[in-house]
This record gives C-alpha cells, structure tokens and sequence, in this order.
C-alpha cells in the first residue's frame, strides 16, 4: 500500500507537470523580430458606434464604408481632447482599469504605437498580434490592414484566434510610423491586447501557423472529439440503460464540448451575456454530473445517497441563481464563487476516484483517477485567471486537459469491453459446453425412446397376434366347432341322419371357407370381399337353381374394417342366403351395392340382397335366431340392418358407414 501512495504521488507530480507545460505554450517569434511593448492608450467615450452593420462590406450604396467608419472612429478618440491619454507597456489588460473606473469604460480603446525606421523597410512585412481580447482592427500610418472580424454585436472573438496582417512594401516610411489599434470587447472585462510584433512576413508566418494550429486547429478536433465522444455515452446509455453513469458521464463530456466551443468558435450565435452565462451555468452542471457519474461508476451511489440529494438540490437552486444574475447583472464576484466551486467539486471527484480504486485495486480506474491531476492543474490555472491571479492574454487552458481524460476513460472502457467479451466468450463457451450435454440427452433420450417404441411395437404386434388367435379361435368354436359338436353327437346316436350330417359338415366348411376369405387381404375392400363371396355362393345357388343377379358399383374402401369385421359381414351375407335357399322358395337373388349420401351429407356403403321368394312375417314370433343373430352380427360392424319381407320376397338391407365418428 505504501508502495502504491508512492506511485500515486508520482504519477499526480508528473500529471501535473506535463499539464503546466501546456500552459507555456507561447507565440515564439524568430529572433529579430520587433516587439511593440510601449503604447499609448485611449478609452472612448461614447464617440465610436456599438455595433457596425456587417451588411456594410457587401452594400452597393452607403453614405460610409465600413472601412471609413473604423478610420473615423479611431480619428475622433485620438483627436477628442476629452479622451486620456496613458501611457502603458504590453500586454495589457483591462478588468485592473475597470475595477478603478467601471461606469467610464465604453470597450473600445485605441492602442498608438510609434516606431522609427532609419531607413525605409523592404519587402513584405507583417503585423501579429498572438493575442487579443475579442475585435481588433489595424490601421498603419492611417491605412487600414485588417480587422479580425464582424464589429456588429455580438461582436467577433479572437481571444483563441491568432491575428496577423500584411505590410505591402512601401507601407513603412523612413523615419516615424503610426500604428493604431482599435480593440472592443463587450462586456469590457473580456478585453486586452497581448504582445504585438512587426517583422518581415517570413519571420512571422511559422510562428502564426504553429500557434495558430495550437489555438484554433487542436481546440477544434479537441472539440469534435468530447461531441463523438458524449453521442457514445449517450448510445452506450441508449443501450444499456441500467448503468446511468454513461449518460451523467456524457452529460459531463458535452459540457466540456461547450467549453471546446467556447474557445474555438469566433462570433456567438446569441448574445455575449447570455452565451457567459451558458458557460458558467455548464461549469457547474459538469461537477454535479460528475459527482453522479463516479458515483455510479464506482457503484457506492447508495453510501453516497445523502451526499448527491445535496449536490442536486443545492448545486440546482445555486446554477439556476447565478444564471439569472450572470444575465441581468455580470458582476464578477457570482462568477469568482461559482468557478471556484466547480473546482473544488472537480477535487472531490478525482479525489474519490484515486481512494476507492486504491482500495479495490483497480488499475485502470486508478488511471482514470490519476489523469484528474492533469484536468485540475489546467483547471486550477483557469481559475487563477479569473482570480486575476493570471494574465488574462495568456488565455483559458481547461479544455486541453480533456485528451488526458479522454485517454484514462478510454483505456476504462476498453478494460470493460474485454472484460465484457470475456465473460460473453466464457458464457458461449458454457452455453455451447450444456448444449452439447442437452443434445446427448436428446440423443440419449431419443435412443430410449425409439427403443421403448419398439418395445411397446413388439408388444403390440404380439397383443394383436394374442387377439387375433383368440378371435380366430372364437370364430372356430362358434362356427366350425358348433357344427362338428353337432356332427360328433349325431355319430354318437344310435341311428344316423345321412342328411344332417351332409348339411352340419357342409355349413362347417362354408363358414371354414368364410373365415378364410376374412383373413385375406381384402379386409376393407368391400367390392372384393363380395366378388369372393360371389365365387363362394355361384355354385349352391345353382345347384338350387336360383338365379344370381349382380348389381355392384365401384365402392370406396372402409377404413379400420379388419378381418373381424370382414367375417362378421361375410357370415351376414352367408346367412341370408341361407334363409333364402332355405325358406323362401325363390328362383332370384339380387346382390345389388352401391354408395348413398345422406341428408348429413355422410358416407355410406349399401348391401341389398333381395329374393322373389313367399316372404315371411317379419313381426311373427321366430321359431329360431337366425335373425337375431344376424342384427348381433350388423351391430359389431357398426351397420344399420333393416329386413322388409311380404308376398313379393324379401329385401335385407346393410348400410355401412364409410367413415365412422
């Protein structure tokens, strides 16, 4: 642990040094270039208009140019013997000279400096000026070289805009030369004139661009950067709404966007007040987010709970105050006590930060905590500045700090993303590891399935065998076997009955013939079943010399009408054609089938056997049960049975249902 504070205190002394350096970046000239450092200055006085019209540097008709305005502006402060004359060195800020004399400074000032030349000067030479408060135009020996920008309010702002103007050969004179410069600044407090040189063109220019690539370029992809960066909060948040930091984290990001913009951008789109009260209003809604943001990302936001009620309610209210007041009166002093605010919320969260990864042991949020030496050291130098404790024309630092920042956070979320994509790769590789354990058990279980669908397939083939025997062998007692008892008997009686026993053993092999037709493959095939049973009964009924006619229409197969049922139907038919050679005393028999629709619109198959016989009383009591038989029989096979019989013959009629509920 000592080891580690060590490291901790050595890495915040280099973060600190590294970030101080930034702050001695300067506009450093080739020696030999010629510093202007005595100036007279004069205040105006309400001589010079506020705001001049853009619209002048494109309009065909005015009464005067905009560049005859600013030359008329600086003639009347320099020849108005209201205005005083000082004598000051540069740099020079204003906000010392009004804090003397507040209600007597206009923002706009004149800045004469005069140099001698021996000999005059050839070539291209040029004028810089590294830094300004906000607007400056130049005038040499009454010409003017340039100005930095619209002077119609709000006005442009070079505070982080390196100016730099040309002198054509022959600009300078031998001997004396007048430069003046005319700065304005709304509100006043912004302004000041930093150092100012004149040297050829060629000792200027490397020096402007590499400044100016310092002030405006990286300001500006510093800029683009922090926007990128809060949309990816922001989507990070979009996406994973339960961890909130991302979004305090990215609220945090864009107001360091703002002060990016703040440094980068040259005229306001709104007015100066307002834009100065948006900034310090961000100030602080960058250290409540903040607080909120490591809260959460360091998960103790419960521990903290008391704490962050206070930072919300009491940062909210103080914003929403200093806000208005920054409006409607831009005193210093709300600006003073809400900066230096910030800067301590700043503190406390790096601080928090450094002591809980200590704690935890936590690399790379430990750098994140580290790189807070680098924000608050140019954060500190910020508020130096605005304590006046500062140059003012050395300029505003804070947002450099963000690449430190960007850089540990990162390096945070990149540990995160790998960490994240470890446990997913761990997480698929268990995902994969059950299922392949899931498809061995579907395998596994799919084996015992289809072996136990065999099993129960051999038991059932073997139940259906054990049935089917059983049926075969109650068809055999109850056909065959009642005709060989009955055969068997009369062999045993004294005097044998020739005919009877011819009669018993012929019914036997008829329905022996029966059972065998039953079990052919024609169980459901009525048209089948009854072309067998036709070549079964061709031959009796001619020998009893009764007519066959046979009407049969192509018929539909009945499912699920085994051989059970094939020999029930057989014995059906079998029976009335018995009582039809027997009783009937007929010379035709009609075997007529066909399909009939009922009203239901359901299927059927219809079996009619109609003879020319006597016919017979169908309510006269039976003598035997032949017919009650037969209606037993039509009933196992789910048929409708209906027998009509008078003195024309007698029509049996089956109707048996082709699809059964």
């Amino acid at each position: 642990m000592n080891i580690r504070c060590s490291v901790t205190i050595v890495s915040l002394a280099l973060s600190f040094v590294m970030a101080w350096s930034v702050t001695k970046v300067r506009f450093n000239p080739f020696v030999g270039s010629i510093a202007l450092t005595h100036a007279i200055v004069l205040s105006d006085s309400n001589l010079c208009k506020r705001s001049i019209p853009d619209e002048l540097l494109t309009a065909k008709v005015f009464a005067e140019s905009f560049s005859q305005m600013l030359a008329k502006c600086i003639h009347l402060i320099i020849e108005s013997e209201s205005v005083e004359q000082l004598s000051i060195r540069v740099p020079h800020e204003w906000r010392n000279d009004i804090a003397k004399n507040p209600e007597n400074h206009s923002g706009r000032v004149v800045y004469r400096f005069d140099y001698m030349f021996n000999a005059q000067p050839e070539g291209l030479w040029a004028i810089a000026l590294p830094n300004v408060g906000q607007n400056i135009a130049v005038f040499l020996n009454g010409d003017l070289l340039g100005w930095g920008g619209s002077f119609e309010v709000p006005i442009a702002r070079n505070s982080s805009n390196p100016q730099l103007f040309t002198i054509s050969n022959g600009q300078f004179k031998s001997g004396a030369n007048a430069i003046d410069i005319l700065a304005v600044s709304y509100p006043p407090d912004h302004g000041f004139l930093g150092n100012v040189y004149i040297a050829p063109l060629e000792m200027l220019l490397p020096a402007h661009q590499r400044y100016t690539f310092f002030k405006q370029t990286v300001t500006g992809v510093i800029a683009v950067v922090l926007l990128i960066s809060a949309l990816l909060m922001l989507a990070l948040w979009w996406r994973r709404p339960d961890e909130s930091e991302y979004s305090w984290l990215a609220l945090v990001i864009l107001c360091w966007f703002i002060f990016a913009l703040d440094q980068y951008i040259i005229k306001v789109p709104i007015g100066q007040a307002n834009w100065d009260g948006m900034i310090l209003m961000c100030r602080g809604v960058m250290c409540i987010a903040g607080v909120l943001a490591v809260h959460r990302f360091l998960n103790v936001q419960e521990k903290y709970h008391q704490i962050e009620q206070w930072v919300l309610i009491t940062g909210g209210i103080l914003a929403l105050v200093i806000l208005l007041v920054s409006w409607f009166s831009p005193t210093p002093l709300y600006k003073n006590i809400w900066s230096g605010l910030s800067v301590i919320g700043g503190g406390y969260i790096f601080s928090m930060i450094l002591l809980e990864t200590l704690k935890r042991n936590d690399n790379l949020s430990y750098l994140l905590g580290l790189s807070g030496g680098g924000v608050l050291t140019l954060a500190l130098y910020d508020l130096l500045v605005i304590y006046q404790l500062r140059p003012l024309y050395e300029g505003f630092y804070f947002h450099y700090s963000a690449p430190i920042f960007l850089t540990a956070l990162s390096a945070v979320m990149m540990q995160r993303f790998i960490v994240s994509l470890n446990e997913t790769e761990r997480s698929t590789a268990k995902l994969l590891q059950l299922n392949r354990e899931l498809e061995n058990r579907i395998d596994e279980r799919g084996r015992f399935i289809a072996k136990s669908y065999e099993t129960i397939f051999e038991l059932r083939r073997k139940q259906a065998l054990v049935k089917e025997r059983a049926r075969i062998m109650r068809d055999m007692h109850d056909g065959i076997g009642v005709y060989l008892n009955s055969i068997l008997y009369q062999l045993k009686a004294d005097k044998l009955d020739r005919h009877y026993l011819k009669e018993s053993a012929r019914c036997a092999l008829d329905d022996l013939r029966l059972m065998i037709d039953s079990l052919g493959s024609v169980s459901g095939n009525v048209s089948a079943m009854l072309g067998m049973f036709r070549t079964r009964v061709s031959s009796t009924l001619e020998a009893c010399n009764i007519t066959l006619e046979w009407r049969v229409d192509e018929l539909p197969e009945l499912p699920n009408f085994g051989p059970e049922k094939s020999l029930n139907l057989l014995r059906l038919l079998q029976e009335t054609v018995t009582n039809c050679i027997k009783h009937s005393n007929a010379n035709v028999l009609s075997l007529s089938a066909y399909v009939q629709i009922d009203q239901n619109s359901l299927l059927y198959v219809v079996v009619e056997l109609q003879d020319n016989g006597k016919g017979f009383l169908t309510d006269a009591p039976s003598k035997g049960n032949g017919l009650l038989n037969m209606s037993h029989r039509a009933k196992k096979i789910n048929a409708d049975m209906s027998i009509v019989s008078n003195e024309r013959g007698t029509r049996v009629t089956i109707r048996l249902p082709v699809h059964e509920d």
